[in-house]
């Protein structure tokens, strides 16, 4: 989890970074929300929207 403060800088140093809140979620998304993260790779490996 990360706030704001230290998100935004990144956007200077990557054109198309993309950031997602995950509501009531901690550390473990992968183990919490199994389905976005397979979503959001698929999505990164494939282009897809």
């Amino acid at each position: 989890m990360l706030p704001p403060s230290v998100l935004t800088p990144a956007f200077g140093h990557a054109d198309d970074l993309t950031v997602e809140v995950v509501p009531r979620c901690g550390h473990y998304l992968h183990e919490e929300r199994p389905d976005l993260v397979a979503r959001a790779a698929e999505q990164l490996f494939t282009g897809a929207p």
